[in-house]
């Protein structure tokens, strides 16, 4: 019986074994895990899969461009334009803009750039300018990752938001602060060189009682508060 049962559980072994290596030929496929291994962590197809597309997800990468050049500049010409126009500023150029800037850049160059940034300058839709589609609805304005959109990109540059906007107003430069001192400077220098005075501008003359300008620039000037010689107060 002893035989017997050997010779049985070497026949069953003999013909697991040749199970096994048909599927290996008919499949092409190594078993991760055999009855042999069961201690070891068990690797199904599933997740060779997982670690494939991993790589593959890995080597599709595109490497960052460098900084500077093109990619900077058209991050400036974004924020130069939303200033001008009330768009959302782009506070940071970090890696996933810079790869979006360096594609459109490659599509269509810096020009190719400038000339959407202009076609949103003259959309009231991209602008935030039309009236919402539902009320209480805030108007869609335009901002740097919309553009950055390669289908959103393509429909600004073929005009599909409209070309009925306004150029905006151009900003006039701050006026320069007044100053005090230039004023009184501009009004003495004519004293001394014409003998006129504006007493209706800034009061009475040097040498006058109720002068108005500051007794540092008098000095300065060579008058005091005394009254100042006869033929320049008779002039």
């Amino acid at each position: 019986m002893l035989e017997r049962w050997e010779t049985t559980s070497t026949k069953r072994k003999a013909d697991a074994e040749r199970q096994r290596r048909y599927r290996e030929r008919v499949t092409g496929k190594t078993p991760a895990v055999t009855r042999d291994n069961e201690g070891l962590s068990r690797v199904t197809e599933a997740d060779v899969t997982r670690e494939s597309d991993t790589e593959e997800k890995e080597k599709d990468i595109t490497p960052l461009p460098p900084t500077g050049g093109e990619v900077d500049r058209a991050f400036d010409l974004w924020n130069e334009t939303a200033a001008k126009l009330g768009l959302p500023l782009a506070r940071t150029l970090n890696d996933a803009r810079r790869r979006q800037l360096r594609k459109r850049l490659a599509e269509s160059g810096l020009d190719g750039w400038t000339e959407a940034l202009g076609r949103v300058a003259r959309s009231k839709f991209l602008r935030g300018l039309s009236a919402p589609r539902k009320p209480g609805e805030r108007p869609f304005q335009a901002t740097l990752d919309f553009l950055l959109q390669a289908s959103s990109f393509a429909k600004v540059l073929d005009g599909n938001y409209g070309d009925d906007a306004a150029p905006p107003r151009p900003t006039s430069p701050p006026a320069a602060p007044f100053d005090e001192g230039a004023r009184w400077r501009r009004a003495l220098d004519g004293f001394k060189r014409d003998l006129w005075w504006p007493e209706d501008e800034l009061g009475p003359r040097p040498g006058r009682t109720g002068c108005l300008v500051p007794s540092d620039l008098l000095l300065e000037y060579g008058f005091t508060a005394e009254v100042i010689p006869l033929r320049q107060a008779t002039a």
